[in-house]
């Protein structure tokens, strides 16, 4: 009985032909390409999240350190080149951790590199070349009156408008790995003066 059987079993010419054997192959290789590009499509997303959130940890730690600076410093009614630049100047000597003369450098803000103000436009995140722009840049803008005219039914009153300095900061940062594209991430906040007229 058992002989029969492994007689049949020899007999039995059955198995896969060239055709069959070449569909399963082109089968797999589609499967493994497409798990392939959605691998490196994940490690791009991650690269990506990983470094807008370290820019916009860098951001929020610059802000925090300008608004404690620009507070001391009163915008005036009118845009003072005199006070944004000493503003400027303080806000660099910390961030660019320069240690002027009295001033200890902070080494929390050795990781940041390099600041710089703008004072017009930002550079385009699609034009931003790191070898001639730092990754972190900001603006400085007074905001608001000491004392403002108003007008009630013919009632003339003067009304006190908090004053500050509106702080625009953008990091920019690799968006997709290696390929030199660079997308921005921006902050803005308020540095109220503590200047009182």
């Amino acid at each position: 009985m058992v002989t029969k059987y492994f007689k049949k079993l020899k007999k039995s010419k059955k198995g896969f032909t060239l055709v069959e054997a070449m569909c399963a192959i082109m089968i797999m290789a589609i499967v493994f390409v497409g798990i392939l590009n959605a691998v490196s499509f994940s490690r791009q997303m991650v690269y990506t999240n990983n470094s807008r959130e370290k820019a916009s940890d860098k951001a929020q730690l610059v802000a925090d350190e300008m608004i404690s600076i620009a507070t001391g410093f009163d915008p005036g009614e009118t845009l003072d080149s005199t006070v944004t630049e000493n503003l400027k100047v303080a806000i660099e000597t910390v961030l660019n951790n320069a240690g002027a003369e009295g001033v200890e450098a902070d080494p929390q803000y050795a990781l940041i590199g390099g600041v710089e103000y703008c004072s017009e436009d930002f550079v385009d995140a699609s034009e931003f070349n790191p070898d001639t722009n730092s990754y972190i840049q900001y603006k400085l803008e007074p905001v608001g009156t000491s004392l403002e005219e108003k007008d009630n039914a013919g009632i003339a009153y003067k009304e006190a408008s908090q004053r500050g300095w509106k702080i625009t900061i953008r990091v920019y940062y690799q968006s997709i790995g290696g390929n030199n594209r660079y997308t921005a991430e921006e902050l803005v906040a308020f540095a109220p003066t503590n200047y009182i007229n």
